[in-house]
């Protein structure tokens, strides 16, 4: 008797289509199996929730990134989620850069780089939106 080698089975496909994932609600690990878990929330306000092996995040961010810069951009700014700033703190790189340490919805941390001649250009877009919120800020209830 021979023995085979054990090839994975083809994945079944059918015609159904899964759900149409609009937001991401939350994430989380599963440390003893190695899986990122993502919330994700659907176009009809249903939750599912997606288990990732650590394996193949590398080549699912790297596919994903690839897929959507071959999308137009949407005029309107919504090809984006927004996200609600709850922490910023100035910080430096290892060589020395200035970088800001933003983090969101209070668990995505983001380490953004700041090149030179970029302070003057974030200082003036934050001023101007402070200018244009400053009065949607005095009809705000203050807490």
């Amino acid at each position: 008797m021979s023995k085979r080698s054990r090839v994975p089975k083809k994945p079944k496909t059918t015609a159904r289509r899964g759900p149409r994932f609009t937001a991401l609600h939350s994430t989380d690990l599963d440390r003893e199996a190695n899986d990122v878990v993502m919330r994700f929330v659907s176009d009809e306000g249903l939750q599912f929730t997606m288990r990732l092996h650590r394996g193949i995040i590398g080549s699912l961010v790297a596919t994903l990134l690839a897929q959507v810069a071959k999308l137009p951009k949407d005029p309107r700014g919504a090809d984006v989620q927004a996200l609600t700033l709850t922490s910023c703190q100035k910080a430096f790189g290892p060589q020395g850069q200035p970088m800001l340490a933003l983090q969101f919805d209070r668990s995505l941390e983001i380490a953004a780089v700041l090149p030179p001649g970029s302070i003057p250009i974030l200082r003036n877009s934050l001023a101007e939106l402070d200018a244009l919120t400053a009065g949607l800020n005095q009809n705000q209830p203050r807490h």
